[in-house]
């Protein structure tokens, strides 16, 4: 209350006075929410970061940040939304872009970005505001669930990444050991291989169907093959693995390598790597010859006692056969002969698939007991 006595000079100061102390109250409690945010902060990181050198977080105090604010208040400070068509140099000049300074940023890599201010609420969404220790503790022990959760998430992760690697690079052993003629300039030391926990994208759009896939770089036999989606069913993720390395190990080799094709579909097949696009009409034939010249042989084997390392190398003839490009003037006087003679196991192989075979051993069991009674 204001005496009747006091001017209204010394009711301004008296005003100005009160809001001071009341700003001053608040800046004091701004800045031991802050600095008590950024201990507990501390505490929590410091001792997981000691423990595990692969493991990266950060703390940034004071900072400017970029948010999309038509995309859930996303940092966009170091890349651009997921969601977003635009590439990251139109973030300057999008109007949902945002630039915000915050009291407090956290992050570790890609997994949780977050930022905090403690002077009233936020007007830019995405940015957490904390006014009262109630507030702080809840989104101290929130953040700190989120931050467990994801280093246990990363260390399954690296256990999994682990054991798919040495699961690709024993299957490409098999695979080359196999089919040595085929694949004997493959090199099965490093596997160019990146497992992803998450799913792919198409542009902007996730695409859970796709599993996997062999980007090639720049026309050379540098390329990289990407699982995606590689922490939700195991087998599935191996049957991927399978896919795209032969997909990869017939490219490395010269040999077509489409999904479309013959000698594709026959090696998925044989190892249930899942072959799941149409062939067309050419390359149907080819694979039918084989699988009729492969029945051939099956029952040659059992009337004339085909080693079994003869039967592979004639497969080995055949698949090259199948797997040969067209027009391709680049290849060795060898493999030319062995694609001759694939071409012509092929046809031996279907004449001898019309064979019956118990009429044919009970034939040679009748001259046989002929000729003893004779």
């Amino acid at each position: 209350m204001w005496s009747d006595g006091q001017s209204g000079k010394e009711r301004a100061e008296y005003q100005w006075v009160s809001v001071s102390a009341i700003t001053k109250e608040k800046d004091v409690l701004r800045m031991t929410l802050k600095q008590e945010f950024i201990d507990m902060l501390h505490l929590i990181v410091d001792p997981l970061l000691a423990k595990n050198e692969d493991m990266i977080c950060g703390i940034e105090v004071d900072t400017c940040r970029s948010i999309c604010a038509k995309y859930d208040g996303e940092d966009v400070t170091y890349g651009n939304s997921y969601q977003c068509e635009k590439d990251m140099d139109a973030c300057a000049e999008c109007p949902y872009c945002k630039n915000a300074k915050v009291d407090v940023s956290f992050s570790n890599c890609c997994d949780i970005m977050k930022n905090y201010c403690f002077s009233g609420k936020s007007s830019i969404d995405g940015v957490v505001s904390i006014n009262n220790r109630k507030q702080l503790m809840k989104e101290i022990s929130e953040l700190k669930l989120e931050i467990e959760d994801t280093k246990d998430r990363r260390a399954e992760f690296g256990n999994k990444y682990r054991q798919y690697l040495k699961y690709a690079s024993e299957f490409m052993e098999k695979v080359k050991e196999k089919y040595v003629l085929l694949f004997e300039g493959v090199s099965t030391e490093t596997v160019p291989i990146v497992f992803h926990d998450d799913c792919f994208y198409e542009g902007k759009n996730p695409d859970f169907s796709r599993m996997g896939s062999l980007n090639v770089i720049n026309d050379s036999k540098q390329n990289m093959i990407n699982i995606y989606y590689c922490m939700e069913d195991a087998e599935r993720t191996k049957q991927s693995i399978r896919h795209e390395l032969l997909y990869y190990m017939l490219y490395l080799a010269g040999y077509k390598y489409e999904d479309d094709t013959a000698i594709f579909h026959y090696l998925c097949d044989e190892y249930d790597a899942h072959a799941y696009k149409e062939m067309p009409e050419k390359e149907e034939k080819l694979y039918n010859h084989l699988k009729n010249a492969l029945m051939g042989y099956e029952k040659a084997k059992q009337i004339t006692h085909i080693k079994e390392l003869d039967f592979v190398a004639t497969i080995n003839s055949m698949l090259l056969y199948i797997g040969m490009k067209e027009n391709c003037e680049d290849v060795p006087d060898l493999y030319r002969k062995v694609y001759e003679s694939g071409k012509e196991a092929i046809e031996t192989g279907e004449e001898l698939k019309d064979i019956d075979v118990e009429r044919f051993l009970e034939e040679m069991r009748k001259k046989n007991e002929f000729a003893l009674t004779a």
